[in-house]
């Protein structure tokens, strides 16, 4: 009996005949056979195949197709191919065939080098010889084959940009050369929200938790984004050396390069830099760099990475520092011996006198850290304060110098990581939390309260890998059960908070302390029902007493949803102290005045403690599930509020 072939090869080979006769591709060239063997092997279902092209299954009326997650069609060779991996298969295959036409650059070779590199290694090409062609823009971008291996780069967050709330991810090609020279000149890779300028900051969120923007990737220099960030933003990059091998960091490499400019639905807790970046490493990196919940955050693929091991040998290498220009100068002036804090911090508030006395008898070296952590700190302040004459004039006199001292560097700015309380992200507070404790309220009685924080910290987790003392969350929720009912107590959609303080007495190192909040809380520990919309915003000043003692005082500014005449508008001055007495433990107690449009007064005190055996327990349990599920237990908290002063009548102690 006669075998019929099936549907879907005889589509295929459709599509190759047609090529054919159009006169797309020679009729010697026997890519009928490619297909065929293509087909047969079924590598349109390969899982390698599915991550080029970003498939999703999909499943809709009980049917389940394939949907690629890129949106550009021009990624496509076949008209069907976002729906159709049998068809962009048979499509690509036929493209490599194709003459080379005057921009050898827009042939599918060069267009797709990954898919290209894969199906000659995975298919019996025999005699086949599609045409030679120089790719001249993948070349330069592959830096004519001289990448050597991958970074992954973490850049901290940024409290003031709602956008870089959580930190963001770069991915960077490190060079032959990069090893012996800088690196400031490899490119590096980029996923991100294509943003309209001058956009609001309320609107980008909207937008970009809806699908709002596309989502693309980019490269520049690393120049580029070191400029961006650690030098304009003041924020830290932390450099992840992976180990993978010279192979592995070019199939990642050729895959970047068909990913450039094409575009994806962009997703701000989910499909975001985070997402796109273990997914791009996931080409070769077998474990997941994700939990399979609905957000994705930056810090926790530097979480999964920095434990994952391939054949026993760990996937980092090694971990880079790369300071923010405010913690050069800072980590310069810590790393000085006291007598040179002391001078520098004379030549600040004084006139530059590089003749007064206690300079001119340094030893060289010791006058090359104090002028290098001058400089470093006034790049900061005109970083700060563009217009101000007086700082570019004082750069230039420390340049001058400067020139005059040999040509070497002072202390490497890692030697003060430790001195700056400063660790690698995956080190830091794990982003969610849930908490389960028993509750007693003095109006309701003994009950239970539960809170559940997607993301990300506050200011009892610990303080490596993110600003001490600071506090970024986003949708804590917070439920009680009382009296056999079960209510919510409050839901934080946003609440930052940053005391600003600073780590060396120079002037302008540090600043205004500041807080942000919008939430639905209850308005009074008694009431069941007594639920409001607040917006509410502040600035204050917090101070180090010592190590282990910080206090602060705010004004806070708020609008809310009027209850039982509450008011719609108040103010509420508090002051607070911030204790880490013990290793691994700390408290917080706030003490407050709440005075709104209908209230005269209302009385708050909130105590809170938070020990780091809860963040153990929380990096224990997260080894035996599929994602690090925080801890289930807390420390004993107090929340006090009245409609009085003093004495307070409602508390709760959890």
């Amino acid at each position: 009996m006669r075998r019929v072939a099936p549907p879907i090869l005889l589509y295929l080979l459709l599509i190759v005949r047609q090529s054919i006769a159009a006169g797309v591709i020679g009729p010697k060239a026997d890519v009928e056979a490619l297909v065929q063997q293509a087909h047969s092997r079924q590598l349109a279902t390969h899982p390698y195949w599915l991550k080029l092209m970003h498939y999703q299954r999909k499943t809709s009326a009980g049917v389940t197709t394939q949907l690629s997650e890129i949106v550009s069609s021009e990624f496509f060779l076949s008209p069907e191919g976002a729906t159709n991996p049998a068809a962009e298969l048979a499509a690509t295959l036929v493209a490599f065939f194709e003459p080379v036409g005057e921009k050898s650059d827009t042939h599918a070779q060069c267009r797709f080098p990954a898919r290209y590199q894969w199906l000659r290694k995975t298919l019996d090409w025999g005699s086949l010889e599609p045409p030679r062609i120089h790719c001249q823009q993948y070349s330069a971008y592959t830096m004519n084959d001289q990448i050597d291996s991958l970074s992954l780069v973490y850049v901290t967050g940024y409290p003031t940009n709602p956008a870089s709330f959580y930190g963001h991810i770069l991915l960077k090609f490190n060079t032959r050369r990069s090893l012996v020279a800088t690196d400031l000149l490899d490119h590096s890779l980029n996923f991100g929200a294509a943003i309209p300028n001058n956009e609001i900051g309320l609107v980008y969120m909207i937008k970009g938790l809806f699908g709002g923007y596309d989502g693309i990737f980019s490269h520049q220099h690393f120049y580029s984004y070191n400029h961006a960030y650690v030098e304009n933003d003041l924020r830290d990059m932390w450099e992840y050396e992976l180990t993978l091998t010279k192979d592995e960091a070019g199939q990642i490499v050729s895959h970047s390069w068909e990913l450039l400019g094409k575009k994806y639905v962009y997703y701000f807790f989910k499909e975001n830099c985070a997402y796109r970046m273990a997914e791009l490493l996931g080409l070769v990196i077998g474990s997941p760099l994700l939990p399979d919940v609905p957000w994705a955050l930056p810090e926790t693929v530097f979480e999964y990475i920095a434990v994952l091991k391939r054949n026993g040998v760990p996937i980092v290498r090694e971990i880079r520092w790369i300071p923010s220009r405010q913690n050069r100068f800072r980590g310069g002036f810590l790393a000085m011996a006291d007598h040179q804090r002391v001078l520098t911090r004379q030549l600040v508030d004084g006139p530059l006198d590089f003749d007064e006395v206690g300079y001119k008898t340094l030893p060289a070296t010791e006058k090359i850290a104090v002028i290098d952590t001058l400089l470093d700190y006034y790049e900061y302040r005109i970083i700060t304060d563009k217009k101000n004459i007086e700082f570019k004039r004082a750069k230039q006199a420390l340049l001058i110098e400067r020139a005059g001292l040999p040509v070497q560097t002072s202390a490497p700015a890692g030697d003060a990581v430790f001195s700056l309380d400063t660790a690698p992200p995956h080190r830091g507070p794990l982003p969610t939390m849930v908490r389960l404790g028993p509750i007693h309220n003095s109006q309701f009685g003994a009950g239970s309260e539960l809170r559940i924080r997607p993301v990300n910290y506050d200011r009892l987790e610990l303080d490596a890998g993110r600003i001490p003392n600071s506090n970024l969350t986003m949708f804590d929720l917070k439920t009680v059960y009382l009296d056999k009912r079960l209510r919510i107590r409050s839901l934080d959609f946003v609440k930052i908070e940053n005391f600003n303080l600073p780590k060396t007495p120079l002037p302008a190192d540090g600043g205004f302390a500041w807080d942000f909040k919008v939430a639905y809380e209850t308005q009074n520990l008694a009431c069941s029902g007594c639920m409001i919309f607040n917006l509410a915003g502040g600035l204050g000043k917090a101070a180090q007493l010592t190590q282990h003692w910080v206090v602060f005082g705010m004004l806070d500014l708020f609008a809310q949803t009027p209850h039982q005449g509450s008011g719609s508008l108040g103010a509420l001055p508090h002051i607070g102290l911030l204790a880490s007495p013990a290793l691994g433990w700390k408290s917080s107690v706030i003490l407050g005045l709440v005075g709104t449009s209908g209230f005269a007064g209302r009385s708050r005190c909130r105590h809170d403690n938070r020990s780091s055996a809860e963040a153990a327990f929380r990096r224990a349990i997260g080894r035996f599930v599929a994602w690090p599920l925080p801890g289930v237990f807390g420390t004993p908290n107090v929340c006090v509020s009245t409609k009085g002063r003093f004495p307070w009548k409602n508390a709760e102690f959890v």
